[in-house]
């Protein structure tokens, strides 16, 4: 192993320049490859969950701003977004809250955001999410963490927080899987020193000889301690915080999110008149845990993360005069924390109330570990827990793709009802679907279930929703033909399968299938088709 970029301070070493580079290198591709984590901050539960959030935000908003500021525009801005899922999920779920409240709130318009430009040509042509682009109430940016600057829209051309803009719109920032990625600092609290933290990187290889999520992943760390005289930052706020952790804290290792608090104040200059941020993301809220904390674990997945100091984030808050939002109950695992900053955050009423039962009552971490549970029983479950269990997800695709196994082993068996209700759970997770080019084919797996159910109409359009996505692949026109010929459509599927022999006239299964279908068409009475002959 050999020395890579010296023995700088924890914020500066060669880890986070690596760390962008990879996402610079895979795009999209990092989630489509699942090699990052984003199951439980993409879910439509998590979206629910904000989207109720934000729409009592925007009530509280109106009732609270004065005439003229509640006429203008709340901007939603989320860091980090990735491949743009969790804004599919919010945006059909806030658009449908309006819809259904027919209460009055100020126009919004929704940017998703990133450092990568290139993911902002994936959002504008994903059709799921151009409708929204189309309505006005969609658009992108680049946001650089390390440089934040104000956000030129590139669908409208408009940019927010330029000099001279009007300083009183509020704004909404969701940064789920955000504040683990970025740079921060790494300090040691003991009981008669504050140390900074170095940190030294070791591998056998390093960019450009390798990609960086293969360095990522090859490296091995070493930290070193220097003592530091205060004031360690130029940021007053964030030496608050060290002088508050020396006072309060002895032989601890904290992780200070320097880089998002300065991201906090940029969008705190861009709106005076109200901010709220929601963040989900692996970390704690309570100084408690920080007590006589060891060295964080830099965890690699594709890219790598680190825990978030949560208490550092709402001190921060605090400070400045808001409302931290925060869980009764602790999770190191998962945790949603809201912060709002404005003048009087008592005043909130409905944003508070939101949050209480949104995600601290029951919230998003507790159904993501149902839905764990779920996927590992899915085996022995009957029909009414399946159902259940979709609904209780909020039709999370992840979790259906975990049940269509077993949906598709009990679909024979199931009454009148129970197979209307399969066939609603299947057109709600296609609904839920967002695309972003991983390999699970859900449209053939629905397919798969509608068949087993005997809804060969329904089963036959997943079958072209698959051939769409995934191509024409011969077991899939098979099934197709199989469809139509139980609909009654004989010569198509006929045709079908002519036409696959056509392009291959040596396969055997297209060609075994077709000579079953005509002999029964000479007998003159169609019959099913033996369930052992159909590869659906």
């Amino acid at each position: 192993m050999i020395p890579l970029g010296g023995r700088p301070r924890f914020s500066d070493s060669l880890l986070w320049e690596w760390q962008r580079q990879y996402f610079l290198e895979r795009g999209v591709r990092a989630w489509a490859l699942d090699e990052v984590p984003s199951h439980v901050t993409n879910s439509p539960v998590l979206a629910q969950a904000y989207a109720e959030m934000v729409f009592a935000f925007l009530r509280d908003w109106t009732r609270n701003a004065s005439e003229e500021a509640g006429r203008r525009a709340v901007t939603i801005c989320e860091l980090g977004s990735g491949s743009g899922r969790f804004a599919y999920h919010f945006l059909t779920r806030l658009s449908q809250l309006e819809h259904a409240n027919g209460v009055a709130v100020p126009r919004w318009r929704y940017v998703l955001t990133d450092f990568v430009p290139g993911n902002q040509g994936f959002w504008l042509g994903h059709p799921k999410l151009r409708r929204f682009v189309d309505k006005g109430v969609l658009d992108v940016a680049v946001f650089d963490a390390d440089q934040p600057a104000p956000l030129t829209l590139r669908h409208s051309g408009v940019t927010l927080g330029a000099d001279g803009q009007a300083r009183d719109e509020p704004v909404v920032l969701i940064a789920n899987y955000f504040f683990d990625s970025i740079r921060q600092e790494l300090l040691y609290f003991g009981d008669d020193r504050c140390d900074q933290v170095l940190l030294s990187l070791f591998g056998d290889q390093c960019p450009p000889d390798v990609s960086p999520g293969d360095a990522l992943g090859r490296i091995s760390c070493v930290l070193d301690y220097e003592p530091f005289e205060a004031p360690y930052f130029h940021e007053p706020c964030l030496n608050q915080l060290v002088d508050h952790y020396r006072s309060v804290l002895s032989d601890a290792h904290v992780l200070l999110p320097s880089t998002g608090l300065r991201c906090l104040r940029h969008f705190q200059d861009m709106s005076s008149g109200a901010l709220l941020v929601l963040a989900a993301d692996k970390g704690d809220h309570s100084v408690a845990t920080l007590a006589q904390a060891g060295p964080p674990a830099i965890v690699h997945h594709g890219s790598v993360s680190l825990p978030v100091n949560f208490h550092a984030l709402r001190f921060y808050c605090e400070q400045q005069g808001g409302l931290a939002l925060v869980p009764t109950r602790s999770s190191a695992a998962f945790e949603v924390v809201g912060l709002l900053f404005t003048d009087a955050p008592q005043d909130y009423t409905l944003t508070r109330q939101a949050y209480e039962r949104t995600i601290d009552s029951f919230g998003p971490g507790d159904v993501h570990a149902l839905v764990k549970h779920a996927a590992a029983s899915a085996g022995s479950m009957p029909i009414e827990a399946v159902l259940a269990s979709l609904r209780m997800a909020a039709y999370d695709p992840h979790l259906g793709c975990w049940l269509l196994a077993r949906m598709q082993e009990l679909g024979p068996q199931l009454s009148d009802s129970e197979r209307r209700a399969v066939r609603d759970a299947a057109d709600a997770l296609w609904e839920c679907h967002f695309p972003i080019g991983e390999a699970v084919d859900l449209a053939d797996g629905l397919a798969r279930v509608l068949y087993g159910i005997g809804d060969y109409g329904a089963s036959l359009t997943y079958f072209e929703r698959s051939v769409e996505m995934f191509g024409p692949y011969t077991g899939t026109l098979c099934n197709m033909a199989y469809c139509l010929q139980l609909l009654g459509l004989h010569e198509e599927a006929q045709g079908l399968l002519r036409g696959v022999l056509d392009q291959d006239l040596g396969n055997e299964q297209a060609a075994a299938i077709l000579a079953t279908f005509m002999a029964e068409a000479d007998a003159a009475g169609c019959r099913d088709p033996a369930p052992d002959a159909t590869s659906v």
